[in-house]
C-alpha cells in the first residue's frame, strides 16, 4: 500500500502521543471507517481504491458511455480531488450488476495496474509477517493505537503481557487472518505512523 495523506485523529484513548509517535493528528478517520462489504473486488477494496486510485479523469473517460451517462460524468469530474471523485463514483456502485463491476475493475486494471495487482496479491501486513515480527520495536505504542474494533480488551491485555517485542508481534500476527480488510488497513496505518522508516523499506523491497 502507498497511502500518503494521513487522515487526522487519535489512537486508543490517548490525548498525547508518546515518544516516537507523530502526535495528536493520527489516522482517526481511517481507523474508524465502516467495514467494507464482501463480494466483488471493487467492493472488497472500496476504501483502498477511493484513497489510492490516481488518474481518475482517465477512469471516468473510459467509463463514460458504458457505466456513466453525461450528467453523471460531469458531476463526478467536477469534484476537486481524485479521492472525492472516486468517492462520488462509488455512490453508483450499489446500483451496478456484476458485469458493470467487472467493467469498472477492467478500467481500474488498465489505468492503475500496479495498485490493482498489489491488492490482488494480498495485504501489506500479510505479505511481510516475519519482517514485522522481528523488526517492529516498542510494540506497546502500536497496541495503544489499535482501536477496540481491531483488538478487544482481552486480546490487548494478553499481548501486552508478553515480555519481548517479537513475542508481542507474533501473537498479534496470529490474529491478522481473522481481520477484515479495513482492520488490516488500520494495523497498517498504525505501523506506518509509528514505524515509518521500516514500512517504507518494506514497501520498496
Amino acid at each position: 500500500m502507498h497511502l500518503t495523506n494521513y487522515p487526522k485523529g487519535l489512537g486508543r484513548g490517548s490525548e498525547e502521543a508518546g515518544p516516537g509517535l507523530i502526535g495528536k493528528p493520527l489516522i482517526h478517520h481511517f481507523l474508524n471507517l465502516s467495514l467494507s462489504p464482501e463480494g466483488h473486488f471493487v467492493e472488497r477494496h472500496r476504501e483502498q481504491l477511493i484513497q489510492q486510485v490516481s488518474r481518475v479523469d482517465e477512469v471516468l473517460a473510459l467509463l463514460h458511455g458504458a457505466l456513466l451517462d453525461p450528467q453523471q460524468h460531469r458531476s463526478i469530474a467536477a469534484e476537486k480531488t481524485d479521492p472525492e471523485r472516486m468517492r462520488k463514483l462509488y455512490e453508483l456502485v450499489p446500483s451496478w450488476d456484476k458485469l458493470d463491476k467487472d467493467c469498472f475493475y477492467r478500467v481500474l486494471r488498465a489505468t492503475n495496474r500496479a495498485l490493482v495487482k498489489e491488492l490482488e496479491e494480498g495485504h501489506f501486513v500479510e505479505r511481510h509477517p516475519e519482517q514485522l515480527i522481528q523488526q517492529v520495536s516498542r510494540v506497546d505504542e502500536v497496541l495503544a493505537l489499535l482501536p477496540d474494533t481491531v483488538l478487544d480488551p482481552q486480546q490487548h491485555g494478553s499481548i501486552t503481557a508478553e515480555k519481548a517485542d517479537p513475542e508481542k508481534m507474533r501473537q498479534l500476527d496470529e490474529l491478522v487472518p481473522s481481520w477484515n480488510e479495513l482492520d488490516k488497513d488500520r494495523f497498517y496505518w498504525v505501523l506506518r505512523a509509528t514505524k515509518r522508516a521500516l514500512i517504507k523499506e518494506l514497501e520498496g523491497a
